[in-house]
């Protein structure tokens, strides 16, 4: 029987037999220049070379994004468990924490409330609060928005705002406000 013989490939220096030959392909066509993968690469590799790293990149925006969807559901079930009249002001307050930190503006909020320079309106389903306000990067902001719930006040079907001045911080125990 006849012994294969790896010898270096003449570009990569890698070492090829007749058995690897057979696996060799071009990774880099565009170039011009030809990378010569053998078999103990792809074993090392992996036949794509890149599947691994592609998991690990969808696992991690998944790990991401996942908590912000799941605070989004148990939000939305502990809904069920308030008033309607509470539940309205809850729900219009996150909406209008979640559209000022989704405008395109220089606002991130983080937290919003309906009830701060005067209290909202509650006409059925709808919130006027003209008297609101939202923080963002630690200061809080004077905003009015009217929100439109559905019947059971879990969803919002429609929302309007307008960003305001910034509340100065000695007047924040006054509004109950908080850094």
């Amino acid at each position: 029987a006849m012994r294969s013989i790896a010898v270096p490939h003449r570009r990569t220096g890698i070492p090829v037999t007749p058995s690897t030959r057979s696996d060799q392909r071009c990774t880099n066509r565009k170039r011009g220049a030809c990378r010569i993968v053998t078999s103990s690469w792809l074993a090392t590799r992996g036949r794509s070379g890149y599947s691994s790293a592609m998991r690990i990149i969808v696992a991690l925006l998944l790990l991401i994004a996942t908590p912000a969807c799941a605070a989004d559901a148990r939000f939305i079930a502990s809904l069920g468990r308030l008033d309607p009249r509470t539940r309205l002001e809850q729900i219009c307050d996150y909406e209008a924490m979640r559209r000022i930190g989704d405008a395109a503006n220089a606002f991130h909020s983080d937290r919003a409330k309906s009830d701060v320079v005067s209290p909202p309106r509650h006409q059925g389903d709808t919130l006027v609060a003209d008297g609101a306000a939202f923080r963002s990067g630690g200061h809080w902001y004077q905003v009015a928005f009217t929100c439109k719930a559905s019947p059971d006040r879990t969803r919002v079907l429609s929302f309007s705002s307008t960003i305001g001045a910034l509340i100065p911080e000695a007047k924040w125990p006054g509004y109950g406000l908080w850094k």
